[in-house]
């Protein structure tokens, strides 16, 4: 038997199960004990990989930062600014689709108590994809002069809400809903107005 193999696999049952229990209860809302039962171990256990919950909570930050990555990095393969902002939008749905429980952890509570520097350091570089983009569309003319860090909140503040509408009705975000709101939020970073259609 690997043991290397059992311990990642005991480490990312671990993980799975304070996931779940995260994006249900939030990490706060989460007691350790709960985590193992979930897991299925001692509490014991879980210390063996995390020495505290806040290392617990990191980690699993991480993850889902990580796995968030690949689906943004889509854009940057794009031919405009344009298009680029229009495959991250998607890269998004897919990774809230895909990821469910990573994506209502990210999205739907706060972190800042506990993330440590490496946590933020990954989530800023998240950022920076979008944030090279917008930048990118502002020196192009094609994207509005302002702040790009607020035109990043608004592009993820309308996703988180459409998201939210979905999930208060109790069902998954479509292809359709995601290609419905591209052009709309597309327009609220343009520097001009005239109608086009999405690709």
């Amino acid at each position: 038997m690997n043991i290397h193999s059992v311990t990642t696999g005991k480490r990312e049952t671990i993980l799975a199960a304070a996931r779940a229990l995260f994006a249900e209860r939030t990490f706060a809302g989460t007691p350790m004990p709960l985590v193992a039962e979930r897991a299925g171990i001692g509490v014991g256990t879980i210390y063996r990989y995390f020495p505290s919950k806040e290392a617990l909570g990191n980690a699993v930050f991480q993850d889902a930062k990580r796995t968030l990555y690949a689906y943004l990095a889509v854009g940057e393969q794009a031919t405009s600014v344009r298009d680029g902002m229009y495959a991250m939008w998607r890269g998004l749905a897919a990774f809230a689709r895909e990821h469910s429980e990573a994506f209502a952890f990210l999205e739907h509570q706060h972190h800042g108590a506990y993330l440590d520097a490496d946590s933020l350091a990954l989530s800023a570089r998240n950022e920076e994809i979008s944030l090279h983009l917008i930048r990118l569309g502002q020196q192009a003319g094609e994207v509005r002069d302002g702040d790009p860090g607020m035109f990043l909140a608004l592009v993820l503040g309308a996703f988180v809400g459409l998201d939210k509408a979905a999930r208060s009705a109790c069902r998954p975000l479509t292809d359709d809903d995601i290609e419905a709101s591209a052009g709309p939020v597309w327009d609220l970073l343009r520097a001009t107005s005239p109608k086009e259609s999405a690709p």
